[in-house]
Parts: structure tokens; C-alpha cells; sequence
């Protein structure tokens, strides 16, 4: 396992005889096969003893929703590329099952059952397995409407050109925020259904901000966005980190994810740390993840004057 004596993890999360067998296991060293897949299982076990806060349709919660990864899927995938996964899926279950046509589906629901107990929730990047095995549903339904029935020839083939066609314009749209990509069912605001684990705000949209802060000649920011990235090597001007729950004046740049949770950079701030936001609107929408403000001094309210002037939560 390439694990040292000293290093040896406490396993705390597992049950009692398993913990002492993981010990014994880690410290005689035996050869094991597949020792990442043992490390992995070791790992999302200890992740789902050890739940994470989620976000979800607007809602925070620690250890997330049984259906998180249904709701993630069913609004980061095109929706053309769903209904050829339903319709295969109703061709697949009015015929006679064989194993080696059903595999595909029974191997997605396979997937969704074990995430039902996942208290994990941090994007839908865990279950991407799901996606190539939907896309052979929906190829088998693709084949189905080309090859229908000689009286619903003309009609299958005309679905599956439109749906195609609107593949096609929702892959385009999307360009070049893949990343940010919802479909029509998240409604105009995303960030009020996913927000967390690179679904929509990874700060990818850094650069952007860069080049849109020198084009305004901005020597002073208030940037309360999360990302992983060097901030020193952004590009940005002198900025500072808004402190929660007082508003400040000048210009001020925020990511989705900070303004729905309260993560910037590598500090998670309350639920409503940034609210006094909300209401204001934008000079700038930086990519799909950034909001740029400019509040002059006579932009805050008495009571935010108060709050900025105590520097005391409103």
C-alpha cells in the first residue's frame, strides 16, 4: 500500500474488527492486487462517514440528498441527448430483454442506486461513468427511429433530425463555457440549482475578469471568489477580500459560488455573507460565474452605512 509505519491512518471511520484488519493489513505491507482500487474504497468510505456541506436547488445541508446526482445529471445534460435516453430506454422495455442490450441501462441504474447513499455531493464529475453508457441508449433509440415502422417512417425520422439538430444548437450555444453548461431546466439562474464541485463556478473566469478590470483602468478590487489558482499570477489589480455581512463601497467582483455559499479562496464564510448583494445589479457579467459591481459611497443604505461604519454584521 506504500504506506510507512508512521504514516498509518487511524481508519476511525471503520467499523470495529474491519479497522484492526485495515492496521494489521497496512503495516505487514502483503503484496495486495489493485491497491488504488483499496485506497479509493478506503477513501469514499471515510468521505461518506465524513460529509461535506452540499448545495442544492437553493438549499445548503451537510451530507447532501439521496438524489443529488439524479437532479446534477438530469440538468447538465442536453436535454435532445435525455429524450433519446427515454426513448431508447421504452424501446429497450417493450421488447424481449437480453443481457447484451440492457447492460448499458442496467449499468446507469446501477450507478444512480449506489449514489442514492453517497452523503458525498460535490459535482457531477463522480458519476461522468454514467454519460458514455447513456449515450448507447441513445444511439439504440437513434437506430429505432431511423429504422421505425413503414407508417411512422417519415414521422421517426423527422424527431430524429430535430432532436440531432438540437444537439447540435445546445452544443454550440454552449461554447465556450462547457463547463457552465446547464440546460433548459436550471432556469435562467443556475447557480440557484448546482453551484459546488466545478458544476458551474471552478473560477474559470479569472482571466476574463483580468482583461475586463484593465480595459476599466481599476487599481482597487474587492474579489470575493473561490479558486485554487495563484492569485498573484491573475493579472488582477490590488485587491482585497470583502469581509462577510459588511457591505463595502468601490468596485467589487464575486463568484456564484461565493455568493451563494460564502467560499473565497480558501475560506468559507456563513450562508449570507454577501446577501447585501442581492438586488444590485451588475455593471458586468463576467463569463457565466462573475459579477462585477461598482457601488459609489451614496450606493449603501443607512443601515449598510452603519454596518460598514461599526464594522460590525448587519
Amino acid at each position: 500500500m506504500q504506506l510507512s509505519p508512521e504514516s498509518v491512518p487511524s481508519f476511525q471511520h471503520f467499523p470495529g474488527p474491519a479497522r484492526k484488519i485495515a492496521r494489521t493489513l497496512v503495516l505487514r505491507d502483503p503484496w495486495l492486487p489493485a491497491p488504488a482500487l483499496l485506497k479509493g474504497l478506503a477513501s469514499a468510505w471515510a468521505l461518506n462517514k465524513t460529509p461535506s456541506l452540499a448545495y442544492l436547488l437553493g438549499k445548503e445541508k451537510n451530507g447532501g440528498w439521496w438524489y443529488f446526482f439524479l437532479v446534477a445529471v438530469a440538468v447538465k445534460t442536453p436535454l435532445p441527448f435525455l429524450l433519446l435516453c427515454l426513448i431508447g430506454l421504452c424501446v429497450l422495455l417493450s421488447r424481449p430483454l437480453r443481457w447484451t442490450t440492457v447492460a448499458p441501462a442496467a449499468a446507469v441504474l446501477a450507478v444512480f442506486c449506489v449514489t442514492l447513499f453517497v452523503k458525498y455531493n460535490a459535482g457531477v464529475r463522480h458519476v461522468m461513468v454514467v454519460f458514455p453508457l447513456l449515450a448507447v441508449v441513445a444511439g439504440y433509440a437513434c437506430s429505432f427511429l431511423w429504422q421505425s415502422p413503414r407508417r411512422w417512417h417519415p414521422w421517426g425520422r423527422s424527431a430524429l433530425l430535430v432532436l440531432l439538430l438540437w444537439q447540435c444548437i445546445s452544443s454550440l450555444n454552449a461554447h465556450p463555457d462547457y463547463i457552465a453548461y446547464f440546460n433548459e431546466l436550471a432556469g435562467p439562474d443556475p447557480s440557484r440549482v448546482l453551484v459546488t464541485g466545478c458544476d458551474l463556478d471552478c473560477g474559470q473566469d479569472l482571466f476574463r475578469l483580468s482583461r475586463a478590470l484593465h480595459e476599466r483602468n481599476t487599481s482597487q478590487l474587492n474579489l470575493a471568489v473561490w479558486s485554487s489558482a495563484d492569485m498573484s499570477r491573475m493579472n488582477l489589480p490590488v485587491f482585497q477580500t470583502p469581509p462577510p455581512f459588511q457591505p463595502v463601497t468601490g468596485w467589487v467582483a464575486i463568484s456564484l459560488r461565493s455568493l451563494r455559499m460564502g467560499d473565497v479562496l480558501h475560506t468559507t464564510y456563513p450562508p449570507g455573507a454577501f446577501a447585501w448583494l442581492d438586488g444590485r445589479k451588475p455593471v458586468e457579467q463576467i463569463g457565466k460565474t462573475i459579477h462585477l459591481y461598482y457601488l459609489p459611497p451614496n450606493a449603501l443604505t443607512g443601515t449598510e452605512k452603519a454596518g460598514l461604519d461599526s464594522g460590525q454584521p448587519r
